[in-house]
């Protein structure tokens, strides 16, 4: 039988044993915790691994590849024909190509290392060049101490010609300079390449040469079509003030309008040759806009009724009355298309209406339309319409005269005054034109005095000496000078010009530009060098000669004004009036 003590112990060993096995369990817990945060450790170890390994892999390929590129650029570099340089912040040579070796002359880097760009090409390249360089990198690096994203920008360029490599000659060569700045805005140095560009400039050479030939080739075609257009229209003129009965009336009528023809042809040909070469030159100033409007439905009510067209005309209330642009240009720009309408309508109408568009840029913007009820123009063809020399429908339209200009030259001058032009056509119904262009409004304050052609006046103590080898333009010319009641003298050549002003007075000289013996540019030049008050007579060019820059040449050629042939009576009296001495001008 138990005692009470055996109890007592037995029931103490439970209790220790159940104290245990919760033990037991904790631990058992915590073991397991701990193995599963030792295979989570092992686990992102494992993974840490791994990413190295792959890092390690990746930089092996990065250096594998960094080096095969530093090896090609390396040989480019290297073999590159150009001069490639960089000077460091001290202004010190750091880096060369070879070519550089070979273009000093030198057994090697070494030698050129750490010298200035002067010690470096002094005897190669101009003082003049070297100065330049110099001045760069001296203005650069001030640019960079005050302003390190302006001296970014800083850049030379030079055009040079030089003998680098001394079995080849002089030869052509652009210099590339720049300041070298790093993230932080600090100056690092300059990188400068010096590279041939003797074919280039070769090309240059020839395409210049190529251009004044062109030039010289108009020059010729514009003299040798002005001169017998001008003799053409002044006779006509010369005929239409004779008594002429209704027969001889039209057919003069024809004469003259062939003539005008004629003369439009050449002005597109001169027009597209300066818009090509860029030295077409827009002329703005205040005009009235009113005028124009009306001088131009005056002109296009003439020309339609030729062919008994009818002429609407639309013009918005709201239209300014004096603005600022090209008035000539305006007006040429707007007669092509209405021109245009007039070839190709054989029927119907025309309308010409004007309207102001809305606009956010501060200019006041015009739309032109045209519209006409002729041919029309296929959808496919929309695209060949403005370009230059192009004749769309040749079978169909055999019978229309033009160059094929005309629009080509619209386009370009309204995109020249930063306008646009559109077009809308149906085959078989008519074609729409529209021209906007943005102009700027003024008050009659801003309009110019009134044109001095438009002055009536004569001269009748005036001595004018016309001077050309053509003696049908001498005729032409004493024609349009008699209105004015001058006394006129007549030379044949810029010789005999020479000898009658170094004999007699003359209130003004127009010069004829090529004749033979002497020509006009040689005898203005010998006028200018004579004692005397002769030496300043005022001479102006009369000439057939209009393509760009030749009113230039005159001017520096000594003459004071410039009227081209066939003459216009208002650009004649305009000329007159400016030139002659103010006491000799009688107005009416």
């Amino acid at each position: 039988m138990l005692e009470q003590s055996d109890i007592l112990d037995v029931s103490a060993l439970l209790t220790e044993m159940e104290t245990l096995r919760e033990e037991n369990r904790r631990m058992t817990v915590k073991v397991r915790k701990a193995e599963r945060a030792l295979s989570d450790e092992q686990l992102r170890l494992q993974r840490i691994q791994d990413a190295n390994e792959a890092k390690r892999q990746f930089l092996e390929v990065v250096q594998a590849e960094r080096s095969h590129l530093e090896r090609n650029m390396n040989l480019l570099l290297q073999n590159s024909r150009d001069l490639i340089l960089f000077f460091d912040a001290d202004e010190k040579l750091a880096f060369a190509t070879d070519s550089l070796i070979a273009a000093v002359g030198v057994a090697g880097f070494g030698l050129l290392a750490t010298r200035t760009f002067r010690e470096v090409f002094a005897g190669l390249l101009d003082e003049e060049v070297i100065a330049q360089i110099e001045d760069f990198m001296a203005t650069s690096a001030r640019a960079a101490q005050t302003d390190a994203t302006r001296a970014r920008t800083c850049g030379l360029e030079l055009q040079i010609r030089a003998d680098l490599y001394d079995f080849e000659g002089e030869r052509d060569y652009r210099v590339d300079a720049s300041l070298m700045i790093n993230e932080a805005g600090e100056k690092q140095g300059w990188l400068i390449f010096i590279y041939d560009t003797t074919d280039l400039m070769q090309a240059k050479r020839e395409a210049d040469q190529a251009n004044a030939a062109k030039s010289d080739f108009l020059a010729t075609i514009s003299h040798e079509i002005r001169t017998p257009m001008n003799a053409i229209i002044g006779l006509a003129k010369m005929l239409g003030v004779t008594d002429l009965d209704e027969h001889q009336s039209e057919l003069l009528s024809k004469i003259e309008a062939s003539s005008n023809v004629m003369l439009s042809l050449i002005n597109d040909i001169l027009d597209f040759s300066k818009i090509e070469a860029g030295k077409l030159e827009l002329i703005y100033e205040y005009f009235d806009l009113h005028e124009l409007l009306a001088s131009l439905v005056s002109l296009f009510e003439l020309m339609l009724s030729q062919k008994s067209l009818k002429l609407n005309t639309s013009f918005a209330e709201d239209l300014p009355h004096i603005v600022y642009a090209d008035p000539k240009r305006i007006r040429q720009v707007i007669t092509n298309i209405v021109n245009n309408a007039y070839k190709y309508t054989q029927s119907g109408e025309v309308d010409f209406s004007v309207r102001r568009l809305d606009a956010n840029d501060g200019a006041t913007w015009l739309r032109f339309e045209v519209t006409d009820t002729g041919i029309g123009i296929r959808e496919e063809e929309l695209g060949r319409l403005f370009v230059a020399f192009e004749q769309l429908d040749v079978v169909r339209n055999k019978h229309i005269v033009g160059t094929g200009l005309g629009l080509a030259i619209t386009r370009s001058l309204t995109e020249m005054m930063g306008g646009r032009v559109k077009v809308h056509s149906v085959y078989g119904e008519g074609s729409t034109f529209t021209i906007e262009i943005p102009l700027t409004e003024g008050s009659l304050s801003d309009m110019p005095k009134a044109s001095k052609s438009s002055t009536r006046f004569t001269a009748p103590d005036a001595r004018i000496l016309v001077v050309d080898d053509v003696e049908v333009n001498l005729e032409i010319a004493e024609f349009m000078l008699e209105p004015f009641q001058m006394t006129v003298v007549r030379a044949l050549d810029g010789q005999e010009a020479l000898e009658k002003v170094s004999e007699e007075h003359f209130d003004l000289i127009l010069m004829d530009h090529m004749m033979p013996r002497m020509d006009g540019v040689e005898a203005t030049m010998c006028i200018r060098q004579l004692p005397g008050p002769m030496a300043q007579v005022p001479i102006v060019a009369l000439t057939a000669n209009a393509i760009s820059g030749v009113q230039q040449m005159f001017a520096e050629a000594g003459f004071t004004g410039f009227i081209s042939k066939p003459i216009d009576a208002d650009t004649l009296a305009s000329i007159l009036y400016e030139q002659l001495p103010g006491e000799l001008i009688c107005e009416e």
